[in-house]
């Protein structure tokens, strides 16, 4: 036995693990006859874990850690928590810096076990306890003493002293954590002893039974699945808040439960403090796969109800839970996404909202109604994390529904802003995919988007590669206005410069080029009429605005300087531009270079309101 206990443990440390399979060698019938390991409850596999809390194990944990620090276990309490601290050090990393999360309750149930040694050496641990009031000696330890002390006392003492001790961490706010995670996890280290002390809270007034009730009932959930549930529905008419609170957290298992539980909270009346539990336990249920469609239509009509008639405070509570607790009813949770924002009008939910959404087609659909509402000025801003999302997890089903967007010309423009919401660089859809039609509205939409079209040309142009003539043409035609209108010279070269010197690129460039050619034409011309030029036709109102000012400011001085103290004591400072900075003795460092260059359309700024009537009408369909 004490072989098959230390091998455990040295796997155990090892790996980093505390569960395992049943077929594993490690897993003898001797572990599990003498409580070592026990078999997980619900768990739809044969997994086994070890049991921290085991005598025999901890007995062969603790010559382990001896051997791993080199050390023996001090008999001074301080020490042996200083030891337990150590050996805590030595495991809670693996691999070089990952910490494993299960090395903390190892060495807390080691701890619980040496304070069982100390007390039958006759150490006086609850004296200890009581002189944990100094802050100096709370601080000192990863491991706290708190939790271990419980576990101790747990097996020690009696009911009352359990409770005493309890309630006393609990009042600590630097130590209250320590107190509900042990009273949450109890009923999993020992039931008999938490059913013991849930009957004993029920004597107790309501703010006692508020701290141990929900936890206890909590932990039982995955212990003990038939006392959770009856012993909530018993709670119903002195302490509504606490069973609708595990209601909301029972993991049905039959149609037959959730229709009892449903009877059982027709008879609560919801106060408004009870709100956000009650949300809670609607969308629970909701979720449940064993849910009958009356109830959950009920429910969904209930959850709307809420919307419209709860407070703020409440109302925040109540979307929260639709948002992170209602699952697999998208096309519900979407409709309560509208009636919250009628109400509240409050549009910074939507940046976290779809994350809990699994089709991309209700977020474009709210594209659209915002686009609607805002056309192509509408910013795009609440909607970049989600749409990036989508794209990460459902590559196909999210390109599919931004080729949606091409489907209409009103649309083809928000597409193309869709598309610029990808991190650095544009979402790289592949166009040739899309039908004809989507590929022609693609074509507009991208073409009249003003600003960073390079960004979207590498996708625009696999398309002159097109079998179809219509989609080749038009292409070519787009691209022409851009370089006469646009761009110039600039887009013909970026052009050049991502096309390969195939017959048909070449063919495709000669076509384009006809364009570069008319530009520089017509641009050479205008060079050529110095009417155009401001440099000729504005010179002289330029330099009698420069002379002006200079007059004006020469004045200004002189008037300053006449009898002010400060021109006295002032000193005159030329600043210059420099490229470097420096601190003190330090060497001269170099600045750093940033910049950004972005192509724009020039037609947005040469006449801003012909440009906006241009996409006003593109977007119409005019």
């Amino acid at each position: 036995m004490k072989d098959d206990i230390d091998m455990l443990i040295e796997d155990c440390i090892r790996n980093t693990k505390t569960q395992y399979g049943s077929t594993n060698s490690l897993i003898t019938k001797g572990l599990i006859d003498s409580g070592v390991v026990y078999k997980i409850v619900n768990s739809t596999l044969e997994i086994f874990e070890i049991n921290l809390n085991s005598k025999l194990f901890n007995e062969r944990l603790l010559i382990y850690s001896e051997q791993i620090l080199k050390k023996k276990l001090p008999n001074d309490i301080d020490d042996a928590h200083l030891f337990v601290d150590e050996f805590f050090e030595k495991i809670q990393f693996y691999n070089g810096n990952y910490i494993w999360t299960s090395a903390r309750q190892v060495a807390t149930c080691l701890l619980s076990y040496i304070f069982h040694l100390l007390d039958s050496q006759g150490q006086d641990l609850k004296k200890y306890y009581s002189s944990l009031g100094k802050e100096k000696k709370r601080s000192t330890f990863h491991i706290h003493f708190e939790q271990a002390f419980l576990e101790f006392i747990s097996k020690a003492d009696s009911l009352a002293d359990l409770k005493k001790y309890i309630l006393s961490i609990a009042d600590d706010p630097n130590r209250h954590h320590e107190a509900e995670s042990f009273v949450r996890n109890l009923p999993k280290d020992n039931a008999e002893l938490s059913k013991s002390l849930f009957y004993d809270v029920l004597k107790e007034d309501s703010k006692i039974k508020h701290f141990f009730l929900p936890k206890l009932l909590y932990g039982f959930i995955d212990v003990e699945f038939d006392f959770a549930f009856t012993e909530s529905i018993k709670l119903i008419s002195e302490e509504p808040s606490i069973a609708l609170f595990i209601f909301g957290r029972l993991k049905y298992k039959s149609e037959k439960e959730i229709i009892e539980i449903d009877k059982a909270i027709g008879t609560i009346t919801v106060a408004d403090n009870m709100i956000g539990e009650y949300s809670y336990y609607l969308c629970n249920l909701i979720s449940n796969f064993h849910i009958p469609n009356s109830i959950k239509t009920k429910y969904f009509e209930i959850l709307e109800n809420l919307i419209e008639t709860s407070e703020e405070n409440n109302l925040s509570a109540v979307f929260h839970n639709i948002n992170y607790s209602l699952k697999n009813c998208d096309e519900e949770k979407y409709k309560l996404l509208h009636l919250y924002l009628t109400k509240t009008k409050n549009l910074q939910v939507i940046k976290d909202f779809f994350y809990q959404i699994e089709d991309p087609k209700y977020l474009f659909h709210l594209l659209k109604l915002m686009h609607s509402t805002g056309g192509w000025r509408a910013s795009l801003n609440l909607f970049e994390n989600a749409i990036g999302n989508f794209w990460n997890i459902n590559q196909n089903l999210t390109q599919q529904c931004i080729f949606d967007l091409f489907t209409n010309r009103r649309y083809s423009l928000l597409g193309a802003q869709v598309i610029m919401t990808g991190y650095l660089e544009p979402i790289p859809i592949d166009l040739t995919k899309a039908t004809e039609n989507q590929q022609l509205n693609a074509i507009d939409g991208f073409c009249k988007h003003p600003i960073f079209f390079e960004r979207l040309l590498p996708l625009l142009l696999p398309l002159r590669k097109s079998r179809s003539k219509q989609i080749k043409n038009h292409l070519v035609a787009q691209l022409s206005i851009l370089i006469k209108e646009a761009y110039g010279k600039v887009l013909f070269e970026l052009i050049t410069s991502q096309v390969s010197n195939t017959k048909t690129d070449k063919q495709f460039i000669t076509r384009i080029e006809a364009a570069l050619d008319e530009y520089l034409d017509d641009k050479k011309e205008r060079e050529e009429i110095n009417e155009f030029n401001p440099y000729f036709n504005e010179k002289e109102l330029m330099n009698l605005y420069y002379g002006l000012q200079n007059e004006s400011q020469s004045k200004a001085r002189k008037d300053a300087n006449t009898g002010s103290i400060f021109n006295e004591l002032a000193t005159t400072k030329i600043i210059v531009r420099g490229n470097s900075w420096k601190f003190g003795d330090n060497e001269i460092s170099p600045l750093g270079k940033v910049s950004i260059s972005a192509m724009i359309d020039k037609r947005a700024y040469k006449d801003p309101e012909a440009f906006e009537n241009l996409l006003n009408n593109f977007e119409h369909g005019d």
